[in-house]
């Protein structure tokens, strides 16, 4: 269940008010079901305009998964941070816990903080073009393995996104910088992403697109283990900034597709 409390003067592009949301899943547990687990997120975002081409937009997620049984949490209800809905600059697999008794699995996180500060700049109102800059940062951890160290693990990146409101859609261009080392110990110079969907949209389809895209990575894991193949999310973090335009744009289609599904 959620609860949600929303004073913005614009569904589709804000310049004030506030959205407050709290969001719960219970899985399992004695009452039916394979996956076992509890989830928790809290999500505030707000919004202030010096005029109505200007707008400062703040984030910020705070999210936990717990055990209700003796059963681990599935990998796939995990969180995955990186990427155009949480940290710039960042892939879901630059940012994941990993588990070094399978060869360094990622398994994602059971904590996870995302903060983002943006300035909007709206310069073609009535094409819909914005340009923004934007300050994200945030960590996702296994609290068993990583809690006693925090600090270590929060990242944080810069960057510029072009945002337009096409015939299709929300079409968004991102360019993340990383200004830390991730969780690999590696920094790339910069990632080019590409997506759909509003950025500040208080529906549960970002978190949608979030599982789905970990099923798909667990399946990956598994293929892997049998077969020695590389799952799709780290096939494209690795990949080039040219093949990393297109390949994100499918990725982020199939998602929004199973998501609606």
């Amino acid at each position: 269940g959620r609860i949600l409390r929303d004073t913005t003067d614009s569904k589709e592009r804000p310049t004030k008010g506030t959205i407050a949301r709290l969001w719960a899943e219970y899985g399992g547990g004695g009452l039916g079901g394979t996956d076992n687990f509890i989830k928790t997120v809290a999500d505030w975002q707000g919004f202030w305009s010096f005029n109505p081409q200007n707008t400062i937009h703040v984030r910020g997620r705070l999210g936990g998964v717990y055990q209700n049984t003796n059963s681990n949490v599935p990998v796939f209800e995990r969180f995955w941070v990186g990427g155009m809905d949480t940290i710039r600059g960042y892939s879901f697999s630059d940012l994941s816990p990993r588990d070094y008794k399978y060869n360094g699995d990622q398994i994602g996180g059971d904590r996870m903080g995302v903060a983002n500060f943006e300035y909007i700049w709206t310069f073609q109102k009535e094409l819909g073009l914005a340009l923004v800059h934007f300050f994200d940062t945030g960590y996702n951890i296994d609290s068993k393995t990583m809690g006693n160290d925090l600090n270590k693990y929060i990242v944080c990146s810069t960057g510029l996104e072009l945002r337009w409101r096409s015939p299709m859609g929300d079409l968004r261009i991102a360019y993340g910088i990383p200004l830390v080392q991730d969780y690999d110990k590696e920094r790339e110079s910069g990632r080019i992403e590409f997506s759909m969907g509003q950025f500040f949209s208080p529906s549960l389809l970002p978190l949608l697109r979030q599982r789905n895209s970990a099923r798909r990575r667990h399946s990956f894991l598994c293929i892997r283990r049998a077969a020695f193949f590389m799952p799709m999310p780290t096939l494209i973090s690795r990949q080039k900034a040219n093949f990393a335009i297109f390949a994100p744009l499918a990725y982020n289609m199939l998602s929004i597709t199973q998501a609606k599904l």
